[in-house]
């Protein structure tokens, strides 16, 4: 199996941001065998090599999203109180806030990559062996 098409996605990460996404692939590929038993599918290289992609951009989504949606709620929940910022270190935490537009833009430009590469469909999908199956009968 390869993963030089993510490492190429990764590489430009912060490090911390690429060893969470690696890790995560690392731990689907020791997986894959089962994944296409569960799916019921033989094993194909070309396809694993699919998954691994999908596995790694799937699981970058999921952080950049996490973060937007945790520090988008927070601010909600403090603005209702009264406050309008907080401030960690030396960097302030709001709506209006460089970190959370930065934030707003990333979560959007990688959901049109995704929907333009044709693969957003499959970060919502909680199951590897339903990717495998959906992929498999793709042309």
């Amino acid at each position: 199996m390869n993963k030089s098409k993510l490492h190429s996605i990764t590489s430009n990460l912060p490090y911390a941001l690429e060893e969470r996404v690696n890790g995560y692939v690392d731990s689907i590929i020791i997986s894959m065998d089962s994944i296409f038993e569960s799916a019921g599918i033989k094993f194909n290289e070309e396809l694993a090599n699919k998954i691994i992609l999908i596995a790694g951009i799937k699981k970058l989504f999921d952080i950049i999203n996490a973060a937007y949606w945790t520090l988008d709620n927070t601010a909600t929940v403090l603005e209702r109180n009264g406050t309008s910022s907080i401030r960690i270190g030396a960097t302030s935490y709001s709506k209006g806030s460089k970190y959370y537009s930065d934030l707003f833009i990333m979560q959007d430009e990688l959901k049109q990559i995704l929907i333009d590469a044709n693969i957003y469909d499959y970060v919502d999908y909680q199951s590897y062996s339903d990717i495998v199956k959906s992929l498999s009968v793709e042309p």
